[in-house]
């Protein structure tokens, strides 16, 4: 298991599943829910967002009250 933080800021309300989870140069806000096996780099998640299992999100803006499934793959988007 790995739990990687790097250059990001996660509001304290965050939760995460477990510590199998990689972030980079990304910001998560309040009451976010993230799975197990995820990846967030470059990107900004608004509050109030849940991210399933096996998710990697890049380069993408989520916004508020978003639900993303699991084995999603999500890459210059805005939800």
């Amino acid at each position: 298991m790995k739990k990687a933080v790097v250059n990001s800021v996660i509001h304290q309300d965050c939760q995460l599943k477990d510590f199998n989870v990689t972030i980079q140069n990304s910001c998560i806000g309040r009451n976010c829910k993230i799975g197990s096996n995820v990846t967030i780099t470059n990107s900004i998640l608004f509050n109030n967002v849940s991210v399933s299992d096996n998710v990697k999100i890049v380069n993408s803006i989520i916004c508020s009250r978003a639900w993303i499934g699991q084995n999603n793959s999500i890459k210059d988007q805005k939800i």
